[in-house]
């Protein structure tokens, strides 16, 4: 062979040699790193003793691995996932004294190639550096068994998980099935002659576990159920209305995903909508108002009016207000409650109403359950009230007063709609 052949070779073999960066804050450990680097045929281009120094190294050597110490002063994790960062072309691979107790699978994926416990064989790195070049990745025995029983901890968790969403939607496709509710109809009062005006339907569930009307609805709306859901208590509420007093209406809660859902022919194609409310709730963010007002305009034509709920209670309410340009607007609870004691709220209660008159829009507040509130809101000009105050919501049969032939023998037949409010309900939760 001769010398330019042997020079050749050489630089070939050169050209070979995997170059290597390595960090441990362990003056005996990078002895042993370099010793073993260089007997498996390694160009060892600099050590470091911290985070900040192994970064640099990298920076002006690009190795082809850099080998970091996961505790060394300044945070090896750091560092590592800095230099995947800034060097995609450098290959990391851990090198620590234990498989970490925090959890070998969110460090894999933070892009490392390899993790090599301290203390395993010399072997154990050589592969960890070969297989990161070669564009796979290197765990030792120790750290795969971590790793394996992470990933079957997270399997487990995830599959329990998913039992609980499968049981939990059951139990909404459940209640929708058998009916697991029932209505009940709160009355709104015209606060000019003390009659009623209207009621809103509610719903009380029955299914357990016992939760709140609003909780039974989120949850509805989690599993996609929520326009079934919604749709199957206004439908119960609008089969009520024919034994409602002819000159009453029916406020029944809609989302704007059920609206745009298509499916509101399902409850009011057969119904006399001149009698009926749709109360758009704020619960929902609405992407595009022009679909809404087109998906309601049918229903309007046939005689339904529109309601906004949560009036002041949020900039959605507003935008509802400016949208969809309803026949009603219900100031919400957190304005009306302690209206009497906070010159605030009757400052915003009055905007309201003044914007809402100019408008010719009704005013409804709601959440009334003190003589003090209602004196407010009365003098503010409302014009409609509900809350506890006036009415509880109760089954319309439990309301004579509000039936279409009141029974002439019922001992209720002189209802008084400003029953106390009942200690066991709380109005916030009892809202839908």
């Amino acid at each position: 062979m001769d010398h330019d052949q042997q020079g050749l070779d050489q630089q070939r073999l050169a050209q070979q040699r995997i170059s290597v960066v390595v960090a441990d804050d362990e003056p005996d450990v990078l002895e042993y790193l370099r010793i073993v680097l260089e007997i498996e045929g390694f160009d060892l281009l600099g050590s470091a003793q911290d985070a900040a120094t192994a970064i640099q190294l990298v920076a002006e050597h690009r190795p082809n691995v850099a080998l970091i110490d996961l505790e060394m002063p300044g945070g090896g994790l750091e560092a590592a996932q800095r230099i995947r960062a800034e060097h995609p072309d450098t290959h990391v691979v851990i090198f620590s004294a234990a498989a970490i107790s925090s959890g070998v699978l969110p460090l894999l994926s933070t892009g490392i190639d390899g993790y090599v416990v301290k203390g395993g064989s010399p072997e154990q790195l050589t592969q960890a550096i070969h297989s990161a070049v070669g564009g796979g990745a290197y765990l030792s025995p120790e750290v795969n068994r971590v790793a394996l029983e992470e990933l079957t901890t997270r399997l487990n968790a995830e599959e329990e998980m998913q039992r609980r969403r499968n049981e939990r939607r059951s139990r909404i496709i459940t209640l929708i099935a058998e009916s697991q509710f029932r209505v009940v109809l709160q009355p709104i009062i015209d606060l000019r002659d003390g009659a009623p005006h209207g009621v809103e339907a509610l719903t009380r569930f029955a299914a357990a576990p016992a939760q709140a009307p609003d909780v039974w609805f989120g949850e509805a709306d989690r599993f996609g159920e929520g326009p079934s859901l919604e749709l199957a208590t206004a439908a119960a509420a609008l089969g009520h209305l024919d034994d409602l007093h002819p000159d009453l209406c029916m406020t029944v809660n809609i989302s704007p995903s059920t609206a745009l859902s298509g499916r509101l022919g399902e409850i009011l194609e057969a119904t006399d909508l001149r009698r009926v409310v749709l109360e758009v709730t704020e619960h929902s963010a609405v992407v595009d108002y022009a679909t809404l007002t087109r998906a309601l305009a049918p229903w309007r034509e046939r005689g339904a009016r529109l309601a906004v709920d949560d009036a002041g209670g949020g900039y959605a309410s507003f935008a509802h207000i400016l949208n969809i340009a309803p026949d009603y607007i219900k100031l919400d609870i957190s304005l009306v409650r302690n209206i009497h004691r906070d010159p605030h709220r009757q400052a915003l209660a009055r905007a309201i109403c003044g914007f809402a008159d100019e408008l010719g829009v009704a005013v409804i507040a709601e959440g009334i359950e003190t003589e003090a509130e209602l004196s407010v809101v009365a003098a503010l000009g409302t014009p409609l009230a509900q809350g506890f105050h006036l009415g509880r919501p109760l089954p319309l049969a439990d309301q004579p007063a509000l039936l279409r032939t009141p029974p002439e023998t019922d001992e209720r037949a002189e209802l008084d709609l400003r029953d106390p409010i009942r200690a066991s309900e709380s109005p916030e939760r009892l809202r839908r």
